[in-house]
């Protein structure tokens, strides 16, 4: 079985991508920390769906949500995501789902969160069911160290390392995917946690959020000397304060580049990078395409950016394409 390249080739992949959260917040009705707009459709082969998270957990959890091949004449599919600063746990409820590139055959992924995109391959019968999670979600409510998952795909002995959270993988199997006992199992986990009363934790889950900005972020407002800060950030983001900031940087350039359609050297300008040669070079490490290949998908007016482009925007994201084997 031979997978088709479809990376930077225009037409071959739809590209969607993560934008900035108030620029979605305007799109879809969002509140600040509202993760309640469902959505179920069915088109082209793929079934959306996402799911109601509850007020108590909404601080933790971004969305619950799932996608799953409906009878199709394809072989398999391809998706990718893009950088995050979110993890996500994957469930593959049926089919396969595995990394391009990587070993890993399992139903069940821990996927830290990144400054890499990623491809991933499944049956042409797949099912995923994903809780997407705020950075910080998992050291509080897990006791799993962000900086140790980061750009980790941990597969499910991985995870059994980590006692809480493995409970919890065989807790929302056992109840098939329940959202409301999946709710009630989260809810449990943030009324036993200790770190809840951290001031870091305000401070990311505002950024991560759209509420604030990383630079208004000083000693003084957390305090703690800069050593500690830059610790506890990184034990909880799972970047340093430098790396997550330049991270942000891409994801705020992604609404000039496609949106605005700005020309590529202002946007570089307004990102503070040096060049436009090295703002491309970041986007497409961050991002997989070049700002000219993802500006060009995403201005086209297909069934996918139409209708679904929140869904993937929200959870960085592409849509799944369906391929065929090449003979």
């Amino acid at each position: 079985m031979q997978l088709i390249e479809l990376a930077d080739q225009p037409g071959k992949e739809t590209c969607t991508g993560i934008f900035e959260f108030n620029k979605l917040k305007r799109r879809t009705n969002y509140k600040q920390g509202d993760c309640n707009m469902t959505l179920n459709i069915e088109q082209n082969g793929i079934k959306y769906e996402t799911y109601t998270i509850d007020k108590d957990i909404e601080a933790y959890v971004k969305s619950m949500w799932s996608f799953e091949a409906t009878p199709n004449d394809g072989d398999y599919f391809i998706y990718r995501t893009y950088a995050s600063i979110c993890p996500t746990l994957f469930f593959v409820v049926n089919g396969k789902v595995e990394p391009v590139g990587q070993s890993i055959t399992e139903n069940l992924l821990l996927v830290g969160q990144t400054n890499r995109w990623f491809r991933y391959k499944a049956s042409n019968d797949f099912k995923v069911f994903g809780i997407t999670f705020y950075p910080f979600a998992l050291p509080v409510l897990f006791n799993i160290s962000a900086d140790k998952i980061t750009n980790q795909h941990l597969d499910r002995h991985a995870i059994s390392e980590f006692k809480t959270m493995a409970e919890f993988c065989r807790q929302t199997v056992q109840c098939e995917y329940n959202t409301g006992i999946i709710n009630s199992l989260i809810k449990n986990s943030v009324s036993r946690c200790t770190f809840k009363n951290e001031i870091i934790l305000n401070f990311i889950f505002q950024i991560a959020s759209g509420q604030s900005e990383m630079q208004r972020i000083t000693e003084k407002q957390v305090f703690m000397s800069q050593r500690n800060f830059e610790r506890k950030f990184k034990y909880f983001a799972g970047f340093t304060p430098k790396s997550f900031a330049n991270l942000l940087r891409i994801i705020s350039s992604l609404q000039a580049v496609s949106w605005e359609n700005k020309k590529l050297v202002d946007v570089s300008y307004e990102q503070e990078y040096f060049d436009q040669s090295h703002f491309s070079n970041e986007f497409k490490r961050h991002i997989g395409f070049q700002p000219k290949v993802f500006a060009k998908r995403s201005m086209e007016e297909d069934y996918v950016w139409k209708n679904f482009v929140d869904f993937f925007q929200f959870l960085s994201i592409c849509p799944p394409v369906l391929c065929r084997n090449k003979h």
